[in-house]
């Protein structure tokens, strides 16, 4: 991808809302540095970039992909996030991997490396276990160096109760559903917990229960964020799902979603997929 943009004095303009994208491939492929509209970057390079992919030929799903990419500067960059002139040629390297070879299970990885002190300076590990649906267990693992350094982990999953179950190709029976097991109950356990190795305490975490009895659905989530290095906040969240009707209290299911990879509603009726491939 070849960007140009001219240079525009923007110094005597606020900035509200405008800060450095994360280094990734949409930042790499992207003609301005910054997020939001405050700010626009000059810009006359080039990047490029090479990823392959491995598609199951039954299934179609993607079973292993590669791709690196790499931004050079054709003329120094004026505008810059760190607010002095960038006359660096080569960016650093982005290097990415997922497979899908296990059954049930999603491995990925981003590097982001240097060339000019020859190390990394950033990665990324993700492994997500996912045997059925509602049903996920997920790790990860991030660090800058010399930032930070976290761990994570995130689930979603049945304590006691019927479950979902199905076959192969099949509809996934949704537990809790009306195909002849009405107001049938199942308790839910869902949460994230992050740590900080390098802190050596937990800085955010949400856990909660979901109760599915088919007629209604109970949430009860409790979020924890810190505030510093010793102080956080908490915050409760209480909602009661009618069927057919309305939700009432306060809604915890974009924070479900936004922080509990492979996080699914409960009211969400399961559409015909395969649990495996030919990999098993």
């Amino acid at each position: 991808m070849y960007a140009y943009t001219p240079y525009k004095d923007q110094s005597g303009l606020p900035t509200f809302d405008s800060a450095a994208k994360d280094f990734n491939l949409t930042a790499l492929y992207s003609d301005n540095v910054f997020s939001g509209i405050d700010r626009v970057s000059d810009a006359n390079q080039v990047t490029m970039g090479v990823a392959t992919r491995w598609l199951d030929p039954v299934y179609g799903v993607e079973v292993l992909r590669l791709g690196l990419a790499q931004r050079y500067l054709l003329r120094t960059q004026k505008i810059t996030a760190e607010g002095t002139p960038s006359t660096r040629k080569l960016s650093d390297v982005y290097l990415d991997a997922s497979t899908g070879l296990i059954p049930s299970v999603t491995l990925s990885s981003a590097v982001q490396y240097n060339p000019e002190i020859g190390r990394a300076v950033s990665y990324s590990s993700t492994g997500t276990y996912a045997p059925a649906p509602f049903k996920v267990l997920s790790g990860s693992y991030t660090g800058a160096r010399g930032f930070s350094e976290q761990a994570a982990v995130a689930w979603q999953w049945p304590l006691f109760g019927p479950a979902s179950t199905g076959e192969r190709g099949s509809p996934l029976v949704r537990s809790g559903g009306t195909e002849g097991r009405a107001c049938a109950g199942t308790v839910y356990a869902v949460g994230r917990v992050n740590y900080s190795l390098r802190d050596r305490r937990v800085t955010d975490s949400i856990i909660g229960f979901e109760y599915d009895a088919g007629c209604w659905v109970g949430r009860i989530v409790a979020e924890r964020l810190s505030t510093g290095r010793s102080e956080a906040n908490t915050r409760w969240h209480l909602q009661l799902e009618l069927v057919g009707l309305s939700r009432l209290g306060s809604n915890p299911l974009q924070l479900l979603k936004d922080n509990v990879p492979g996080y699914r509603l409960l009211r969400d009726r399961a559409q015909p997929q395969p649990l495996s491939g030919p990999y098993d």
